[in-house]
């Protein structure tokens, strides 16, 4: 199940905490969903728990309504998924379902503006229409696909409340309302209700921390050692010429003692060359050292040139 599917399956298992609370849910369900021009459909969507929904609350709070229909069928874009399509029995039943939740002015009439409770029901019923969210793991981003420009201006509105950071962009015959912002996106999903989602981020966003502070000790692990490498490589490469043309014999005893280690160990750092010399010696002397040997080696190439 794809991330956007697990926020959605836990946002449909939230009950309502009241009757307006189910009502402005189930209307914004019906006026977000995607469009769709067949006799008496009132919503089609990819999620079950939607439909599951519908089906749960709509006949309770219209009374004297016929059973509503379920209908499924192949996604043609994605024919391994099923989309469910859910109708009015009659035109009588679908018209009832229209006048009462498919609202000109739904700002006013479900009072958006003033009641937080059922803003957060309008969200959780916009998400579950027109929403999505990718896979964190990959890429921050949720966002609301709507059918036009009424509606983006009814979501912006309602998110404004809670001064979320938010974009909007136009997408083919769709506007569509985005947050890329991690820590928007778990205050988004908190407020609607979907807290083991957003604690999910939060957990992915850890681990990310910690495989990238690793990879950064890592990598400049691995650059101290080819640092090494390198510079272990141009001193014993100066010893050999010392030892090859009869000085090495005429160096002082701390160049020497230090010289040889370097020669064992090619492997060894500063400190640890130090460390195994025993002598109460730095890292910096043992720099010193090395440095002094490579001169005495430049000067005895240009003496022999």
């Amino acid at each position: 199940m794809s991330f956007s599917l697990e926020v959605k399956e836990e946002l449909s298992k939230i009950a309502p905490k009241n009757k307006m609370g189910a009502l402005v849910e189930i209307a914004a369900i019906l006026n977000f969903s995607k469009s769709l021009n067949k006799k008496n459909c009132l919503v089609y969507s990819e999620y079950s728990g939607v439909i599951d929904f519908l089906l749960d609350y709509l006949p309770m709070e219209i009374n004297n309504i016929s059973p509503l229909i379920l209908n499924t069928s192949k996604n043609p874009k994605r024919k391994n998924d099923i989309v469910y399509f859910l109708y009015a029995k009659n035109d009588n039943d679908f018209n009832l379902i229209k006048n009462i939740f498919l609202s000109d002015n739904f700002i006013k009439q479900y009072d958006l503006d003033e009641d937080s409770e059922n803003r957060i029901s309008f969200l959780r019923g916009a998400f579950l229409a027109c929403g999505s969210m990718n896979d964190p793991n990959k890429e921050y981003q949720l966002e609301f696909i709507l059918n036009n420009n009424d509606q983006l201006n009814i979501l912006s509105r309602v998110l404004s409340f809670y001064n979320f950071s938010f974009k909007t962009i136009e997408r083919k015959n769709y506007f569509v309302l985005y947050v890329k912002d991690s820590e928007c996106i778990e205050d988004i999903l908190t407020l609607m209700g979907a807290t083991k989602s957003s604690l999910s981020i939060m957990q992915i966003k850890i681990m990310k921390n910690v495989r990238n502070k690793i990879n950064r000790v890592t990598n400049c692990e691995t650059a101290n050692i080819d640092k090494t490498i390198s510079a272990s490589y141009k001193q014993i490469k100066n010893i050999d010429y010392l030892i090859e043309n009869g000085v090495f014999e005429t160096l002082p005893d701390n160049l020497k003692k230090t010289a040889k280690i370097r020669k064992k160990y090619p492997e060894m750092s500063l400190k640890e060359i130090a460390n195994k010399l025993g002598e109460n010696v730095t890292k910096s002397c043992i720099n010193h050292r090395l440095n002094k040997i490579s001169k005495i080696a430049d000067l005895s190439r240009k003496e022999n040139k």
